[in-house]
């Protein structure tokens, strides 16, 4: 009884939208705002209600992504320690090992590297360029050093890499 109430009372008939089509975007909001009747959106006050649940995304959203730019200064430092370290002994291995479990964890929630890869040009929107370095062995503008990796989340970018190019002398 209650259901056949909300299927007719409050819920008007609509489009039925996957999670995956919907994804918090304002179409999703829009979505929910609309499946209800005109008379229950004043009467409950359902605008500043989806407003107030739009907000909290948002601010999850951006203490998420600020977490995951901590994990990835962790990733860092592994990557600097196994760089710079040239032994071979079991503390490296481990090391190593809890470098590839964090980053198989990342990936889990669709964390991942992006390059970029020395030699190559720096890409818009993706690197940022730090300093330049003079080098015979690369054509100028070309990376010749990466300081940070770029990281995309979902394939958007997360963080962007901090690059050294080329600069021929002259």
């Amino acid at each position: 009884m209650k259901d056949e109430f909300l299927k007719k009372e409050i819920i008007k008939p609509r489009e039925i939208y996957s999670w995956e089509q919907v994804n918090y975007s304002e179409d999703f909001f829009k979505v929910l705002l609309n499946s209800f009747s005109e008379d229950y959106k004043g009467k409950y006050g359902l605008e500043g209600k989806i407003e107030e649940i739009k907000s909290s995304l948002e601010e999850n959203e951006r203490k998420f992504i600020n977490f995951l730019l901590r994990i990835l200064e962790v990733v860092d430092f592994f990557e600097r320690i196994i760089e710079v370290e040239t032994t071979q002994d079991s503390r490296i291995e481990k090391i190593k090992s809890g470098y590839q479990f964090l980053l198989e964890e990342l990936a889990k929630i669709k964390v991942k590297p992006d390059g970029p890869e020395i030699g190559s040009n720096p890409r818009k929107g993706k690197d940022i360029v730090e300093g330049t370095e003079e080098r015979v062995d690369l054509p100028d503008g070309a990376i010749c050093n990466i300081i940070k990796k770029c990281y995309l989340f979902e394939d958007r970018v997360l963080r962007k890499a901090k690059v050294i190019i080329v600069k021929k002398g002259g």
